[in-house]
């Protein structure tokens, strides 16, 4: 009897479920399909050129393309939706996107400010402005949005130095 149940439970949720297959990386154009507004904005944006903005020498350079151009088989989309958001093709499924735990589960991206300090930490370019992220995130939508995704994750309290030793 077990047996059968077991046979009907895979018949019935086997094509929903892959459990081989790893979320993968669909690009940004496969993303505009149903995020037509989110893309359009994203294509004027800075990130969405920062393969183009890099030199060509740093275009090999892993410290570079690790913020630059994330996605090794799409390098030239730049900081793209699965940069923040994690690897598109789970996301395929409508009932992903609305459930927070099922993403969690899968390995996607949570958004906070956390994902934008992977990147956006200074210090590494002169040209590069110091940002006010909590500020930043308070303004980052997606056109077609009321308000920012989430709230943002709290910036983390610097360590204080230990005490010298007397």
């Amino acid at each position: 009897m077990c047996w059968r149940l077991a046979a009907v439970l895979v018949l019935l949720l086997g094509p929903g479920i892959t459990w081989s297959d790893p979320p993968r990386s669909i690009g940004p154009e496969r993303c505009s399909k149903c995020h037509e507004a989110a893309h359009t904005d994203w294509a004027t944006h800075l990130h969405a050129k920062s393969w183009h903005r890099l030199k060509e020498a740093d275009r090999k350079r892993p410290q570079c393309l690790t913020c630059h151009a994330p996605d090794r088989q799409n390098r030239q989309a730049g900081v793209h939706c699965e940069t923040c958001h994690g690897p598109g093709s789970a996301y395929a499924p409508s009932h992903i996107m609305r459930d927070p735990n099922l993403r969690g589960y899968l390995g996607l991206l949570p958004q906070s400010l956390a994902t934008c300090q992977r990147c956006h930490v200074g210090g590494h370019s002169p040209k590069l402005k110091p940002l006010n992220l909590v500020e930043l995130w308070r303004k980052l939508h997606h056109k077609g949005t009321k308000s920012p995704a989430v709230t943002p994750a709290p910036t983390p309290a610097p360590t204080p130095a230990p005490a010298p030793s007397p």
